[in-house]
């Protein structure tokens, strides 16, 4: 019996700790992507209201977060009172003022289709490279045209109105191709993307900066 009722509340502890997380992070997490060991330094960045952030916390890695929200930033603050002061970043992406390959792991979940154009986005994804680790990993999920063509939306980047009503900065493989060789990210996971009933197309990403780390792995390979 205390074995069962262990195991239940193993099982009830990590449900709290992945609810509401991006559940393609939570793919990753489980295929044994991220461990922590050594501190490892991990940026949310548009951490929004935190909920990606519960399990990182409590598995004691080093988290940081950035938004450009000050009331998202408050939050934050109160939601996770054991965070120093000085692991909340206000601003724009594109002008993180983290010290350069200073993560190990970077989350940055359904935040760079808010960009106001190619140049704005290409500036935060490049920002986001250079503060990370060289052998370090970038989860991104962001709006891109693959398979929105029949909805009205060009194959190009840009910015768009949304069969959802929303509008949003598309990127395509293509940008995203053009920027990883220019910044030095190479791809650890298929590029996949999620028609959502034809309102938007997510794409799931996740990249490594060439080099080594000791302390940056690539477990988890589909």
């Amino acid at each position: 019996m205390k074995g069962i009722i262990t195991i239940t509340k193993k099982a009830m502890d990590t449900e709290a700790l992945f609810s509401g997380m991006d559940v393609y992070l939570i793919d990753h997490i489980l295929r044994g992507r991220y461990s922590p060991q050594g501190g490892q330094r991990v940026l949310d960045a548009g951490a929004g209201g935190g909920r990606n952030l519960p399990w990182f916390v409590a598995r004691g890695f080093e988290v940081y977060t950035a938004d450009k929200d000050p009331d998202a930033l408050s939050h934050l603050r109160v939601r996770f009172p054991e965070l120093p002061a000085e692991r909340y970043f206000s601003g724009d992406l594109g002008q993180l003022s983290f010290p350069d390959n200073w993560f190990d792991h970077i989350l940055c979940s359904a935040v760079l289709h808010f960009a106001q154009d190619t140049s704005h986005f290409s500036r935060m994804y490049a920002r986001l490279a250079g503060v990370l680790k060289p052998g370090g990993t970038l989860f991104i999920r962001t709006a891109v045209t693959t398979g929105m063509k029949e909805y009205g939306i060009p194959a190009d980047p840009g910015v768009y109105d949304l069969p959802d009503g929303t509008v949003r900065f598309l990127a395509n493989r293509h940008l995203l191709e053009a920027l990883n060789a220019e910044i030095g990210m190479e791809w650890i996971d298929p590029f996949k993307t999620v028609l959502v009933d034809g309102m938007r197309s997510m794409a799931v990403i996740m990249l490594q900066k060439a080099g080594l780390s000791a302390a940056a792995g690539v477990n988890g390979s589909a």
